[in-house]
């Protein structure tokens, strides 16, 4: 189910609420970089460049599969 929303709606229901476990949540779902090992930052930011460039693409992992299911 996708949820769409307003960027700044967001933002506005942050700064006001109160609830200490929500802001918790927030600030840590906003701190998932610092878990990635910074050798993994380099490739995914090499990869990124790479996509923006044109030099590769995103692949459609049930695509994949399906791929790997013929070679069986």
């Amino acid at each position: 189910m996708a949820a769409n929303i307003d960027k700044e709606q967001l933002i506005e229901a942050i700064r006001e609420t109160d609830d200490e476990r929500i802001l918790f949540a927030i600030g840590r779902l906003l701190q998932v970089d610092e878990d990635i090992p910074e050798w993994h930052k380099e490739i995914l930011e090499e990869r990124r460049i790479k996509i923006e460039k044109g030099e590769e693409k995103f692949h459609n992992w049930d695509d994949i599969k399906d791929e790997i299911k013929k070679i069986d």
